[in-house]
C-alpha cells in the first residue's frame, strides 16, 4: 500500500514538472515527437502522421522527412466546418500525393489543405496529381483549395504535378491556392506543373484559373512568386466567362460590405465593418509558362492576370533565359481579350513588362495588346518588348473569316493595348513603350482587313 502511494506521488510530481512531455508521450501514436506548441511542434515523419494533422487543426507542426501518401486517395486537411488554423513548416521536405480527393458539400474543396483560416504554411514542396469530376462549385489548389487570412510562403508545386478538374458550376483553380481572400498572403512560391480546369455550368458558373492563385480578392496579396517555364494553365468554360492568368485568373480590389459572391462562409470572414476598402495586389511576380483558355461566352487571358480589377505592380512576363515571356493563347473563341500582362484591365498596372508570345484565333470580338487586351483603368510605366528575329515575343492575332460575325465584330490590337476603353473617363496610358526594330515589330502578324491596329493603341473607345 505504501509503495502504491509512493508511485502515485511520483507520478503526480512528474505530471506537474513535465506535463507537456507527458502530453507528447500520450500522442506518440499520432506523431514522431513534440507537443504541438510553437516551442515544441509535432513531428510529421510519414503518411500516417500527415493524416493525423487534421485531428489537431490548431497546433504547430514540423515535417522532418519526405512523405509519399501512397495509392490511397488523400482527403484535404481542413474544411469549412473544421478549418486548419495552425502552423505547418515543411523545412524544405516534399509531400507526394498520387491521388487527391475533395471534400463534400455544395462547395467542393480539393488540395493538400481544404480550407485554412488564420494559418501559416511554409517551406514545402508538393507533388500532386488530381483528376476530378465534381458537382457544384469547386475550389482547387496545389497547397490549399481556399484560404482566409493565411500566410503561404516558400512553397512550390513541382513540374510532375498535374491537376485536371471538371466542375458543374463555378471553378476556382490555382497552382498554390484556388480561392485566396481576406488578407491571405502568398509569398515566394512557385508553380511548375499543369492545371486544366473546365466549367460546364450555366452563365453564372465563372471559371478563374491561375498559375499561383485562381481567384485573388478582398485584400489578398501575391508577392515574389513564379509561374515557371515548365508550367501551363488552361481554363475552359462552356457558357460563363473564363479568366485565365499566369499568376492569377482574377485579381479583384473591393469595398467590403457583404461579399456575397465570396466562397468563404460569412461566419469565417473578418469583421471589416461597413464601407472599409480592402486592397488586393500582385507584386514582383514572374510568369514564363503557357496560359490558354476557351469560352463560348467571353474570355480574358493574360500572362500575369486574366481579369485585373486591383493592382499589378513590378511584374514581368519573361523566362529565365531572357528570350521570351509566357505564351498566351486561345483559339476559335467568339469573344476574347488577351494581353501580355492582363487580358482585361479596369484596375492599375504599374512598372510591369512583357515579352509574351501572344497567339490567338477569333471570328468575333477581339482585343489584343502587348500589355492588355482591353484597358479601362490605368497603365503606367509598362513596356512590351519585341525581340527581333526571334518571333517569340511578337504576337499573332488572326481572324478566321466568318461573314456573319465579322460584320458586327470589333477587332483591334496594339503594342500596349488592343482597346483603350475610356467610355467611363477612367482609362489612361502613361510612360509606356514598345521596343522593337521598327514600328511593326510588336504587331507582326494580322489577318482580315476589318480591324484597327497601331503601335501603342489598337482602338480608342471614348
Amino acid at each position: 500500500m505504501k509503495n502504491s502511494c509512493k508511485l502515485l506521488c511520483l507520478a503526480a510530481g512528474f505530471s506537474l514538472l513535465f506535463g507537456s512531455n507527458l502530453f507528447a508521450a500520450g500522442n506518440e501514436q499520432y506523431f514522431g515527437a513534440g507537443n504541438g506548441t510553437k516551442e515544441s511542434p509535432y513531428w510529421v515523419e510519414n503518411a500516417e502522421h500527415l493524416q493525423n494533422v487534421r485531428l489537431f487543426p490548431n497546433a504547430y507542426f514540423v515535417q522532418t522527412k519526405d512523405i509519399d501518401t501512397g495509392d490511397a486517395i488523400f482527403e484535404p486537411i481542413g474544411s469549412f466546418d473544421k478549418p486548419f488554423t495552425g502552423n505547418y513548416d515543411g523545412e524544405g521536405h516534399r509531400i507526394t500525393i498520387e491521388e487527391l480527393g475533395a471534400t463534400q458539400g455544395n462547395i467542393k474543396l480539393a488540395g493538400l489543405w481544404g480550407f485554412t483560416s488564420g494559418a501559416e504554411i511554409k517551406n514545402l514542396i508538393v507533388d500532386v496529381n488530381a483528376s476530378l469530376n465534381l458537382e457544384g462549385r469547386v475550389c482547387v489548389g496545389g497547397i490549399a483549395a481556399c484560404a482566409n487570412k493565411t500566410n503561404v510562403s516558400s512553397c512550390s508545386v513541382s513540374s510532375d504535378s498535374k491537376i485536371y478538374v471538371n466542375s458543374e458550376k463555378c471553378l476556382y483553380a490555382g497552382g498554390i491556392i484556388g480561392y485566396s481572400a481576406f488578407d491571405t498572403v502568398v509569398r515566394s512560391c512557385s508553380f511548375e506543373g499543369r492545371i486544366d480546369g473546365r466549367s460546364r455550368g450555366d452563365i453564372d458558373a465563372v471559371c478563374a484559373i491561375g498559375g499561383i492563385v485562381g481567384e485573388n480578392r478582398t485584400g489578398a496579396r501575391i508577392k515574389k512568386s513564379t509561374f515557371a517555364e515548365t508550367a501551363s494553365v488552361s481554363g475552359n468554360s462552356a457558357i460563363a466567362p473564363a479568366w485565365v492568368g499566369g499568376i492569377a485568373g482574377f485579381n479583384e480590389d473591393s469595398t467590403y460590405v457583404c461579399d456575397c459572391h465570396a466562397v468563404v462562409p460569412m461566419n469565417l470572414k473578418p469583421e471589416y465593418g461597413d464601407l472599409k476598402r480592402v486592397f488586393t495586389k500582385i507584386s514582383k511576380c514572374n510568369s514564363a509558362g503557357t496560359v490558354s483558355g476557351y469560352s463560348l461566352e467571353r474570355i480574358a487571358v493574360g500572362g500575369i492576370v486574366g481579369f485585373n480589377v486591383a493592382e499589378v505592380a513590378n511584374c514581368i512576363s519573361q523566362s529565365s533565359s531572357n528570350t521570351r515571356g509566357s505564351i498566351v493563347r486561345c483559339n476559335d473563341v467568339p469573344s476574347a481579350l488577351i494581353g501580355g500582362v492582363t487580358g482585361d484591365n479596369t484596375g492599375t498596372i504599374y512598372n510591369s513588362s512583357s515579352l509574351s508570345s501572344i497567339q490567338m484565333l477569333s471570328d468575333g470580338f477581339l482585343g489584343v495588346g502587348g500589355i492588355a487586351g482591353r484597358n479601362a483603368g490605368i497603365i503606367s510605366r509598362c513596356n512590351y518588348f519585341a525581340i527581333s528575329g526571334k518571333a517569340l515575343s511578337s504576337f499573332t492575332a488572326l481572324r478566321s473569316f466568318n461573314p456573319i460575325s465579322a460584320l458586327e465584330s470589333v477587332s483591334a490590337r496594339g503594342g500596349i493595348v488592343g482597346i483603350n476603353d475610356n467610355s467611363q473617363n477612367k482609362a489612361s496610358i502613361e510612360n509606356s513603350k514598345v521596343f522593337g526594330n521598327d514600328s511593326d515589330e510588336a504587331i507582326a502578324t494580322y489577318g482580315h482587313s476589318r480591324g484597327s491596329y497601331g503601335r501603342i493603341i489598337g482602338l480608342e473607345v471614348k
